[in-house]
């Protein structure tokens, strides 16, 4: 049975192709509030989601006549989000300015998503280049940290230095490595190989 729902849609998009800003409005309103959940998820600012919604939108208008109504606009919709947020982390990489912005609003929460993912695969290449270019004492405790799953405590003990002298070290080697990864050009990569918007 022909669902009802994709019948009206393909409707709506057909009178979006011919410019009914009725049809767009009602288009917008059914997939505005999943796109933007998934875009703040990824830009973790309210800001810059709701910039990247209204520039999703201005460009589906901008290219409705070349918007095919046989095929899905769901994925559709949030492969143009998807994009956007490669877009966006990519001038990131090049606006200090913007990067700052994204290093304030949250960061360790998007850091944290990815934090698993970076020691694996093709990833931890990346991350060992960055490691390596910590001072000694905070290369091997952040190492010994994140690598070998060590307790502050027992690195402190490792090392033979004290547990305040340990987690200095440790957060001055994660700042580092959290600033160096978001100027890569590699970041959107690693980003939304752990946190990609999902089409659901």
């Amino acid at each position: 049975m022909t669902n009802p729902k994709l019948i009206n849609e393909y409707e709506l998009l057909h009178q979006l192709r011919e410019g009914s800003s009725l049809a767009f409005n009602e288009l917008y309103n059914c997939y505005k509030k999943r796109l933007a959940a998934n875009l703040l998820k990824l830009l973790r600012d309210e800001e810059l989601a709701k910039d990247a919604l209204q520039d999703l939108f201005i460009k589906v208008w901008n290219n409705r006549t070349s918007i095919n109504a046989d095929l899905s606009f769901k994925a559709y919709l949030f492969r143009m989000a998807e994009n956007l947020v490669v877009d966006y982390y990519r001038k990131a990489s090049r606006n200090k300015d913007l990067q700052q912005k994204m290093l304030q609003v949250e960061f360790d929460n998007v850091y944290n998503n990815v934090d698993d993912h970076l020691f694996s695969g093709e990833k931890v290449v990346l991350v060992q280049q960055i490691i390596n270019k910590l001072p000694e004492q905070q290369r091997k405790a952040y190492t010994l940290h994140k690598l070998e799953g060590l307790s502050h405590k027992e690195i402190s003990e490792l090392m033979e230095l004290s547990t305040d002298t340990i987690n200095k070290y440790i957060y001055l080697a994660h700042k580092f490595v959290k600033e160096q990864i978001v100027a890569s050009p590699h970041f959107t990569v690693i980003l939304l190989s752990s946190a990609i918007i999902a089409e659901a």
